[in-house]
């Protein structure tokens, strides 16, 4: 899981925003608690998230 999300977070852009981070974090501890354990699919998921939330 720290894989994922230090591969997650080296794809944002600078200045970094905490707020993502931590949605990032709390995406890839819920997908881990279902079950998935592979980096790829944990960072793919976590960034799909961000990326839906931050249309709102």
């Amino acid at each position: 899981m720290t894989r994922a999300l230090e591969l997650s977070v080296a794809t944002l852009s600078d200045p970094v925003n905490t707020s993502h981070i931590n949605l990032i974090t709390e995406s890839i501890l819920r997908t881990a608690n279902d079950g998935e354990r592979e980096v790829a699919a944990l960072q793919r998921l976590a960034l799909l998230e961000l990326a839906l939330v931050a249309r709102d």
